[in-house]
């Protein structure tokens, strides 16, 4: 395996590490681009322009007017995301890929992610409280015997938000 030399990249003229950091400047240097090279993915983090919420509404399976019964929060201490899971009920059925009707009960889980304090981000799904009637864009999880059909978000953070039109 060879090793490769960048100082020769970073500081023309000189072959060692040594030699790069003798000069104060080259020091200076060395150490912005350092933080430059730390702080960069940062901001790599940027909300979605909302064509593409839109697009996620538009190809949604499930399109409905639900009345929110019960919230249920799990929470880990070791990370900011809850898990929620919503008891609903389903007032009314604008599309449903899976056969869901008016007054059916059903249960939604998603993944609440808190953006960070004075960042930017991708909108968070809301945690929806009891008695809440909003629209929802959703899409089939799965099926169990006890809580009926499951669904979870397909727009995320315009999953409870009115269309994009």
């Amino acid at each position: 395996m060879r090793n490769f030399n960048l100082i020769p990249l970073f500081f023309p003229g000189q072959t060692s590490a040594a030699q790069a950091i003798k000069s104060p400047d080259r020091c200076l240097f060395a150490s912005f681009a350092l933080a430059l090279f730390l702080w960069l993915p940062a901001g790599l983090a940027a909300e979605i322009p909302p064509r593409y919420y839109q697009q996620a509404q538009d190809s949604a399976p499930e399109y409905l007017e639900i009345e929110v019964l019960d919230v249920s929060k799990d929470w880990y201490f070791w990370r900011s995301a809850r898990e929620i899971t919503l008891q609903a009920r389903v007032l009314a059925v604008h599309r449903s890929a899976s056969g869901l009707k008016a007054d059916q009960l059903i249960t939604i889980r998603y993944l609440h992610k808190p953006l960070p304090d004075n960042t930017v981000g991708p909108s968070p799904i809301p945690i929806l409280t009891v008695g809440t009637r909003t629209p929802a864009w959703l899409k089939k999880s799965g099926v169990t015997m006890t809580e009926g059909i499951i669904l979870t978000s397909a727009a995320r953070g315009y999953t409870f938000r009115p269309a994009l039109r």
